[in-house]
Order: structure tokens, then sequence, then C-alpha cells
């Protein structure tokens, strides 16, 4: 579709919001234990978190939800030494809201227990490596209220409350194929439509002319078109020999050139170029 060159900026900041709106369609919200939530696991499925670790692909962006009754388990965020040997004091984070919220920005090895006394050592804890591994811990989330267990000190925490209840352990914000396709078909159309301009604002002459189907100005340059056969026809102000204008892209017709005006008053607009606004998507004309 031809457009004009007087948007191009507005196209650039939408396709950038949109490309921005295309990565976060792969972002997920992993409820973590899946239908097991968080708490002790049972005795037949003691290894649930190891499994579940296993089987889920993390990656930047993604988050994981910690689901669990707030007065009677908690989550803290602990170093790998204290996670094997279920040292819970000197956390490195620590929340008991019930629906704690870590957000994954970094590579690294993150490590997850109960903040409960004896819970660690029935398997209630979460190792998670994401991407190159090794990196260093590096957190965002909202800060939540929270009440600290007498032996649990005051740490900065990186979980936080969240709007909605999840439904699954995965929750993507916006995760279908349809989604995904109608935002990259989006993109690839006002990235054409930024090479294919047809004209320039700046060529304008006037705004006050009548095409075929209404409004249309005359412009002193166009670009990306073809130009018909000539042909003499009689306009409401007297005969001209004019040639058809035509899109380059989509062939369609978007007004005429004027070869030759026979009244001399009629002269300026020889070699201009008349299109019609219906058909070059113009807005606030």
């Amino acid at each position: 579709m031809a457009n004009l060159l007087s948007h191009k900026w507005f196209l650039v900041s939408l396709l950038i919001t949109l490309l921005q709106i295309q990565t976060k369609v792969l972002c997920y919200q992993y409820k973590v234990g899946d239908l097991d939530s968080w708490g002790i696991p049972t005795s037949s499925n003691p290894q649930v978190y190891a499994k579940w670790s296993k089987y889920h692909n993390l990656t930047l962006g993604d988050s994981l939800l910690f689901l669990y009754p707030p007065s009677q388990d908690s989550v803290i965020q602990v170093t790998e030494e204290s996670y094997k040997s279920c040292n819970l004091k000197n956390p490195i984070s620590y929340m008991n809201n019930g629906n704690s919220l870590f957000n994954i920005t970094s590579h690294g090895d993150f490590y997850f227990t109960s903040g409960e006394p004896g819970h660690c050592q029935k398997n209630q804890k979460l190792h998670i490596s994401v991407g190159g591994g090794g990196g260093k811990e590096n957190v965002n989330a909202a800060p939540g209220p929270s009440s600290l267990s007498a032996y649990a000190p005051s740490y900065p925490t990186v979980f936080g409350n969240i709007p909605i209840s999840p439904s699954s352990s995965a929750s993507p914000k916006l995760t279908s194929t349809f989604q995904v396709l109608t935002i990259g078909s989006v993109i690839c159309a006002l990235f054409y439509a930024l090479i294919n301009h047809v004209a320039l604002h700046d060529d304008v002459i006037s705004k006050a002319f009548q095409g075929r189907n209404g409004r249309a100005f005359l412009f002193s340059h166009a670009m990306n078109i073809t130009v018909g056969p000539k042909e003499d026809r009689e306009l409401m102000t007297g005969l001209h020999t004019i040639a058809d204008v035509y899109c380059s892209d989509c062939h369609k017709v978007l007004g005429w050139k004027y070869e030759r005006a026979y009244e001399e008053s009629q002269k300026y607009k020889e070699g201009k170029y008349i299109l019609e606004k219906s058909k070059i998507v113009m807005e606030n004309w």
C-alpha cells in the first residue's frame, strides 16, 4: 500500500512497539510444581521439584510463581551451599505472602527452599539453571509486604504480589500462534509501507483538487509509480492531455499526470501529479 513519507516516523515508532510486543510473546510465567504447588513433596513423588526443573526450559524474561498457604509456608532464595545443607540463615531474599513471584532477568543458577524449619530436609527445595549458568543473580520484581519470622533477618525482597491468579504452570502473556503471526504480518506491512511512499509532503502544491473518488492533491513530484498512455480528457477546468498514474507495487490507479493543458491559465499543471486522498492513506489532512 502506498503511503506518504510524512508519516514515516509514526510508522517507525509503531514498528518498534510491535517488535517489543513480539519479543514479550515468548515470555512465560511458570507455577512451580504445577498442580502440586509449593509444599512438602508427597511420599509418592518426593522429587517433584527436581523433576519439575528438569522438564522446564527457562529463559530470560520468564518468571516463577510460588503458590502456598501464607500461614503455613514461605519461600527463600539461598546460595548453593545453603541449598545443599538446608541452611535457612542469612537468605538472599525471603517472602511469605502466599503468591511469590520471581522474575528471571539474568543467566545463572538460582536456588530456593521453604523458609520453614524442616521443610528443606523433606525435599521442598528448587534449583533452576538459566542460559549460560554461573551468572550472578540479578532479579527484578515489585516489593510487597512481608512478615519475617524470628530467625530470618531483613533482606531486599525480589518477590512480589501478582494481580491475577494463574490457572496453569505456564501462563504466556501473548502465546497463541495466531497472535504471533498477526503481529509479524503487521510489522512486515508497516516496514514495506515505509519504503513504498509515492510522494513527499513538501511536494504538495494544492489540496483543493477533485479526483475520480473525492478529494485529491496536486504534487510537483511522485515516485514508485508507473505512468500509463496519454489521452485527451475534458476535466472541470477544461481540456487536458493526461496519463493515469499507477502504484508500482499494487498497480492500482492513484490519480493522473498532467501532460498538457490547453488553457493558458492551466499551464502550471503540466508535469504535475494528481493523487487521490483515498488512495494514498493520509490522516489528519
